[in-house]
């Protein structure tokens, strides 16, 4: 019986490979950035997928920055994923990524009602995946800080990227409340 490619029994120890063959430990704070980066996308994934099945979306437009910003994505793993001595040519996140986050996000903001109060996340099914999605994002954002910090070079188009990311997929929850006719839940204070 031939193995299987799905495992390989290399990590069993708690080690992993970096692009290039080099040996790092899972719980380090590179493959946790990478990782998270990783559950992020999973998200979008789980948000494309659902804004896909409402007609109202015009899913055509939001499949595709969608997946998009889904292979940007993957380019930041990658990139975080190779040894900074090997990830100088690895393409990655350039002004052109961050202009179309930008403009996405004034697009949504003109859309959407304006907002008056802080929100809670909540409504729609979709706003709530967005909303969730928004708050991996954060956690990413502040995963890259940490690693850039203890001194990994972090590209500052991939800060940028990942900060205007959770910006889009706020107003992205809230002008999918507003489309679909389901108003934002207000915060109450105490």
């Amino acid at each position: 019986m031939a193995k299987s490619l799905l495992y390989t029994r290399t990590g069993d120890s708690g080690m992993t490979s970096l692009y290039g063959g080099s040996r790092i430990a899972k719980n380090s704070l590179c493959v946790d950035t990478y990782g998270t980066i990783d559950e992020l996308n999973s998200f979008i994934g789980l948000l494309e997928a659902h804004v896909r099945t409402i007609p109202e979306v015009c899913p055509e437009r939001f499949d595709t920055l969608l997946l998009e910003i889904s292979s940007r994505m993957f380019d930041i793993g990658a990139f975080l994923s190779t040894p900074p001595d090997k990830a100088q040519g690895i393409a990655c996140i350039n002004t052109a990524d961050i202009s179309l986050l930008e403009e996405a996000i004034d697009g949504l903001d003109e859309a959407t009602p304006a907002q008056k109060t802080f929100i809670l996340p909540g409504g729609s099914i979709a706003s709530s995946h967005a909303q969730v999605a928004r708050a991996v994002c954060r956690r990413a954002e502040r995963r890259l800080l940490d690693l850039r910090d203890s001194g990994h070079p972090v590209p500052e188009t991939i800060m940028i990227y990942v900060n205007r990311l959770s910006d889009f997929l706020f107003i992205f929850a809230r002008y999918l409340n507003s489309l679909l006719g389901i108003p934002d839940i207000p915060w109450q204070a105490r």
